[in-house]
């Protein structure tokens, strides 16, 4: 139990400041759908949904690579980060020159032409981004969550007063009366979401000054064969996560008419966000699972371990989706501008995606035993097969059932994979899951909502209240019943202390 208990207090550590700090980033939804034109916001999800994908190959797996070759007793292991991020360091040059030598021809290729400015911005924060990769994983090795945490905070705060300088302050100032020639301009107001990027990815670079230059510690070139061999599937890896993440909004632009693609893409990118929470979370479950994950794999309970944890992860991710979906209609109306809550279709994605998002951190949990036991080309395999997938049925589902069918085809391929994870590692690296349990929690959590969705019509205010109330009530319940042996050993030890 106390080592769940730390990775819950890292985790949670973690999952505070991005919490905080993505629900400030956040607050920024409102912003957008008020300032912005869905068809402009769809641009930014288009640029953004292609940049993450040069973020995997920036990086190009040396985060888990680095992870791995610490845990062993490698002759070379206090070389490992510097060998890694020396590399890193190469590629991000090169790719850096040839970005911003062919912006312009990368925004037509794209179907953006004379939008070369976007992809100039978007080449310098990528590049950034590539190059504090690796220090903000030194972070994690070393549990430090609380500086990891804390330099997060910065460059959100810093995305935020960009944003709120080009969009609320520069338009007041413009208002009143002065003069602004030079450092705003009203027609490019997309432009000023990148420059956020930028700044935040700059104050960023200057807060890992002191984890960068860690790279004096020396370079190995044969070990960096033996890190870019253990890495080089994570890429396809990643880069397959990519597809199934956003690569839904290309295909949006690509088979949708383009008299009103980038406006559904605008929609399907403000509702998306609506699964924030879950997102969220199973983000700061990784930063804080990975490296606790590879430090306990040398113990002999470690299989008990992953299971326990799994099944609590399945506890939090259930309850997330039910709260979400309970108050849905509040979120909407608290975070959207008028012309994107006009548009119905937006709802009836949230619980498909949240669902999706759920699937998704069970798979990433599940995926530990490719990284563990040197199968790294298995979670390959299975990442290419769901990116493949998620292009299928969006090519043929679009062009029918518009943005529906993305959000779908987002939650089959998190749901095959997440099956195909846990059938595969039963072989390789079997972990003794409480699956029954797990897939009842998920199953109460669904059936709760759907309770309410049926009997609320016919209730007022106050009622509607309180029977969300005693659902989530009722789940929290179903869960202390399910841990009624753990908390009755865990309190018994507690009063014996």
């Amino acid at each position: 139990m106390s080592v769940l208990k730390k990775l819950a207090s890292q985790t949670a550590i973690y999952g505070l400041s991005s919490i905080i700090g993505r629900f400030l980033n956040f607050l920024l939804v409102p912003l957008y759908t008020r300032v912005l034109l869905p068809e402009e916001y769809g641009v930014v999800s288009v640029f953004l949904g292609l940049a993450a994908f040069f973020k995997i190959l920036l990086v190009y797996g040396m985060e888990t690579a680095f992870f791995n070759f610490t845990r062993t007793d490698h002759p070379d292991k206090s070389k490992v980060y510097s060998t890694a991020l020396t590399a890193v360091v190469f590629t991000t040059i090169f790719f850096t020159v040839f970005g911003l030598i062919f912006a312009d021809t990368g925004a037509a290729a794209v179907g953006f032409s004379g939008m070369g400015n976007y992809v100039t911005c978007c080449v310098i924060f990528l590049s950034l981004d590539a190059l504090t990769a690796l220090p903000f994983s030194l972070l994690r090795k070393q549990e430090r969550p609380l500086r990891f945490a804390t330099i997060n905070m910065v460059n959100i705060t810093v995305n935020i007063a960009v944003n709120l300088f080009y969009f609320l302050l520069c338009p007041w100032l413009l208002a009143k009366g002065y003069n602004l020639n030079g450092i705003y301009d009203s027609s490019k107001v997309i432009l000023y979401v990148f420059v956020s990027y930028v700044a935040a990815s700059a104050v960023t670079f200057i807060l890992l000054l002191p984890e960068l230059a860690d790279i004096r510690n020396g370079f190995n070139s044969n070990l960096l064969k033996k890190m870019l061999k253990y890495a080089y599937p994570l890429i396809f890896v990643g880069l397959a996560g990519v597809v199934n993440e956003t690569f839904d909004r290309v295909l949006l632009k690509k088979y949708l008419p383009s008299e009103f693609a980038e406006y559904d893409i605008g929609i399907y990118s403000a509702f998306y966000k609506l699964s924030i929470v879950m997102t969220l979370f199973v983000q700061a479950f990784r930063f804080a699972a990975e490296p606790f994950f590879f430090s306990k794999s040398v113990e002999s309970d470690a299989k008990p371990v992953y299971a326990n944890v799994m099944t609590f992860f399945v506890y939090v991710c259930s309850g997330i989706f039910l709260i979400t979906m309970l108050w849905v209609n509040e979120l909407a109306d608290l975070l959207f501008g008028e012309k994107y809550i006009n548009d119905p279709r937006g709802m009836k994605i949230v619980p498909i995606l949240l669902m999706a998002n759920l699937c998704l951190g069970v798979y990433y949990s599940l995926s530990i035993w490719y990284k563990l036991s040197n199968k790294n080309h298995i979670g390959a395999f299975m990442a290419i097969g769901g990116a493949i997938l998620t292009v299928i049925i969006n090519v043929f589902g679009i062009p029918e059932y518009g943005f529906m069918a993305s959000a779908w085809a987002t939650l089959i391929v998190y749901g095959c994979m997440m099956v195909a994870g846990y059938l595969i590692g039963k072989r390789f690296y079997p972990v003794p899951y409480r699956v029954g349990l797990i897939l009842l929690t998920i199953a109460v959590s669904v059936c709760l909502w759907q309770f309410y969705e049926m009997i609320t019509p016919d209730f007022g205010v106050i009622a509607n209240y309180s029977i969300r109330v005693l659902a989530v009530l009722i789940y929290l319940s179903f869960v202390l019943f399910c841990e009624r042996k753990a908390l009755s050993r865990a309190l018994k030890a507690s009063s014996d202390w």
